[in-house]
């Protein structure tokens, strides 16, 4: 393997296997779906004029950043033969690609697992009748666990259910009538 002949060669070697061994047991896990557990720290990112951000500093990222760091510097130093140095600097700048790289695609994968909202309400969809709804008045109903807006032209109780009346968009008070 390599001839380990500094303690910055063994450092950069446990770093590397280390870091490996974490990463590749945290994306297992996440394949898996045990991922649920939460142990990112938030580091918001703007992604220009849209209103989605992903996490720069999460644990997966700064993983992916010291594993490549540590394997791309050991082998700069042993195989390419380049000074420490610059083979620091190679490394860190590989660890930075990666991470972006990384990061970039667990924001993809995040896109796939969200449910979007739907953007139009169906005639005959069926819900529950939240907060009540006074006749020609507003209240709340529950549309597949969201909440929207709605008004009917009878009182409705709460957790009545409720037929809605015409397609509509979510941003316009949603007609319903009371299923009997």
């Amino acid at each position: 393997m390599f001839d380990l002949t500094t303690n910055y060669d063994v450092m950069l070697l446990g770093i590397s296997i280390s870091s490996s061994i974490l990463f590749l047991i945290k994306m297992g896990m996440m394949c898996l779906g045990f991922d649920s557990f939460e142990s990112d720290v938030d580091f918001e990112a703007d992604a220009g004029d849209s209103d989605t951000s992903f996490k720069l500093f999460s644990f997966n990222v700064v993983l992916a950043f010291i594993m490549s760091f540590g394997w791309v510097t050991l082998a700069a130093i042993k195989e390419w033969e380049i000074n420490r140095l610059f083979s620091t600097l190679i490394g860190v700048i590989a660890g930075l690609i990666i991470s972006i790289l990384l990061a970039f695609l667990l924001k993809q994968v995040k896109k796939l697992e969200s449910i979007r909202e739907p953007k139009k309400i169906i005639k005959g969809t069926i819900a529950e009748v939240y907060l009540r709804i006074p006749k020609y008045g507003i209240g709340i109903i529950n549309i597949n666990g969201k909440q929207f807006k709605a008004t009917a032209k009878e009182y409705i109780r709460s957790f009545d259910t409720v037929e809605v009346v015409e397609d509509c968009t979510i941003k316009d008070f949603i007609r319903v009538r009371k299923i009997k």
